[in-house]
């Protein structure tokens, strides 16, 4: 399980196993969401973030892979 769920990441959901890419995470009140976008239609949905000792996870959802961002070399500048 991932220590914090972050934009870039790919989570499968488990009952039906769409692939979706989280876009963004914020605060609404007192609670954290991530906003899920499906890999396949673009379909969006918003899903709360669970706080674990462990760390944070997307109830009903599998972490596929961990983010893009950090195996992108630096473009110089670009």
């Amino acid at each position: 399980m991932p220590t914090r769920v972050q934009a870039g990441q790919i989570w499968t959901e488990n009952s039906t196993g769409r692939q979706y890419l989280v876009s963004r995470t914020y605060i609404e009140l007192f609670t954290a969401m991530a906003v899920l976008r499906a890999t396949d239609d673009g379909e969006s949905r918003r899903v709360p973030v669970l706080q674990r000792t462990s760390g944070q996870e997307l109830d009903g959802f599998t972490l596929m892979s961990q983010s893009f961002s950090s195996d992108v070399p630096n473009a110089g500048g670009i």
